[in-house]
């Protein structure tokens, strides 16, 4: 976390698994915490979380880019930068990570 933006609020444990409760979201904070990256776009993270939604099973279609990226921008990151997890620009299609010490531990722990 060294030259990371820490958040420093303390979040319940309701909020924490509201927060990590949908996959995507958890996907987020993945990229961050797995690439040590500070900011994406949300192309950026439309394609890891395509990556990790894919599935070797022919039957299963391949998840749009698009669709991602709305969902992203419509739903999961508004709660995040409620949360003061991510700031979010929208014209600037930036997403900026504070690491949140509460959020991963719970997610290295239990996801």
């Amino acid at each position: 976390m060294e030259g990371r933006n820490v958040v420093h609020t303390d979040l319940s444990a309701d909020t924490v698994y509201a927060i990590l409760k949908p996959r995507r979201r958890r996907l987020v904070l993945s990229y961050f915490m797995e690439t040590s990256a500070e900011t994406a776009t949300t192309t950026e993270l439309a394609e890891w979380i395509a990556d990790h939604e894919r599935t070797p099973d022919p039957g299963v279609p391949e998840p749009s880019l698009r669709t991602i990226a709305v969902t992203l921008t419509h739903t999961h990151f508004p709660v995040l930068d409620e949360n003061g997890i991510i700031d979010f620009s929208f014209a600037n299609d930036r997403v900026e990570y504070h690491s949140s010490p509460d959020l991963e531990a719970h997610l290295e722990l239990h996801c």
